[in-house]
């Protein structure tokens, strides 16, 4: 029997579970403030396409989005793609359509200045590991091997880590 929750978003998810620890745990909130905390952890996910509309759903969403920008978030990217049967192409496609647009969804100033950083850093990156993956496609098809070079974009990756964190 499949799981009613596996295909729900984790932001939906995670509104259920703080409903349920507010009534369980027999904190009684005003109707309007229990919604608003609802409403700004499902709104606060890239993937759940609900618009945040209060200051606390729009600091949430923007959080959320800076700790996807940057090196923890391609920490994160890299760590999660392989362990569910992605590869580099699933990477840089994740880079593409959903990291490097993040910058331009940011709703406070203070979240874009502090987005501009990592933002460069998520480029950069994206650059050179584009740039890799066309060697390394091109080296297939006229039988070269770049093996070792593979393993380089791991070492890049902490190379401009330190520079971030």
């Amino acid at each position: 029997m499949e799981d009613k929750n596996q295909n729900k978003n984790h932001s939906e998810l995670s509104a259920e579970i703080a409903y349920v620890f507010f009534k369980s745990n027999d904190i009684f909130l005003k109707k309007d403030i229990l919604e608003n905390i609802l409403h700004s952890i499902k709104a606060h996910s890239y993937s759940n396409n609900i618009t945040p509309k209060t200051i606390e759903a729009k600091s949430l969403s923007d959080a959320d989005k800076l700790d996807a920008i940057g090196a923890i978030g391609l920490y994160r990217t890299i760590g999660y793609t392989p362990r569910n049967n992605g590869n580099l192409d699933n990477v840089i496609e994740h880079i593409e359509k959903k990291i490097l647009n993040l910058k331009d969804q940011l709703y406070f100033e203070e979240s874009r200045e502090i987005a501009y950083t990592r933002h460069k850093f998520i480029q950069e990156f994206y650059n050179q590991i584009l740039q890799f993956h066309q060697k390394k496609a091109h080296s297939f098809r006229y039988g070269m091997n770049f093996g070792r070079k593979y393993k380089a974009h791991t070492v890049l990756i902490f190379k401009y880590s330190k520079n971030i964190l």
